[in-house]
């Protein structure tokens, strides 16, 4: 895994959870 990658799923992540809080 690549820190670019890595970085996306965060950033995907993070969104997914503050829409749902």
């Amino acid at each position: 895994m690549k820190i670019l990658d890595i970085v996306q799923f965060c950033s995907y992540y993070c969104n997914v959870i503050f829409r749902e809080v």
